[in-house]
């Protein structure tokens, strides 16, 4: 039978508290509730657990790096029993946060090149530079463009980035700004 959308047999009102929730192990307490309980009445194995945990703090970490291949085949296996689900979920997060994955995708390119990495706050240069493309004036589509390319040894931090539009950034590509500003046309020697 359903009661208020729900199986009555698997909901019950808490008998500290008063919600409906399904009850902890017949005990007629929601599993908040039921949790606190514990906690009172195994104080002493809590207390132990902290303890434990103070002597032994690099304990996850020595058994992370003992059982490396195990904990990698169960992660192999998990991704392919729920392919679809983590696909759909990071897609759903794309949609959300999309200048949050640009950032993760401009910084696995620069790991890739082995380049340094400093701090960057996207947010503080766009301001900084009125959200307009430093290079052509344009202000739909803007990026993150480094002045001295990172492939040319060139470090990811807030010196070395301006803002710049997709296609200034694109036609320049891993030229110098000098390179680049000579083979451009006259508008855009304002830069210099």
């Amino acid at each position: 039978m359903l009661k208020d959308g729900r199986w009555a047999r698997d909901w019950e009102c808490c008998q500290s508290c008063g919600t409906i929730d399904r009850p902890h192990k017949g005990k007629g307490l929601c599993r908040k509730c039921y949790h606190r309980e514990w906690c009172k009445g195994n104080l002493a194995h809590e207390t132990q657990r902290r303890q434990w945990c103070k002597r032994n703090p690099n304990y996850w970490y020595r058994y992370r790096r003992k059982n490396r291949a195990a904990i990698a085949a169960q992660k192999r296996e998990y991704y392919q029993e729920h392919r679809e689900e983590i696909a759909t979920r990071n897609r759903q997060y794309g949609q959300k946060h999309p200048k949050k994955i640009q950032e993760l995708k401009r910084r696995r390119r620069i790991r890739k090149r082995k380049a340094r990495i400093g701090p960057v706050d996207g947010q503080k240069l766009y301001t900084l530079y009125n959200n307009t493309c430093i290079y052509c004036g344009g202000k739909n589509d803007l990026t993150l463009d480094h002045i001295v390319p990172l492939i040319k040894g060139g470090v990811h931090c807030e010196d070395n980035l301006v803002v710049a539009c997709r296609s200034c950034n694109s036609s320049k590509q891993d030229q110098s700004l000098e390179d680049w500003l000579q083979t451009q046309h006259k508008s855009r020697a304002w830069v210099m």
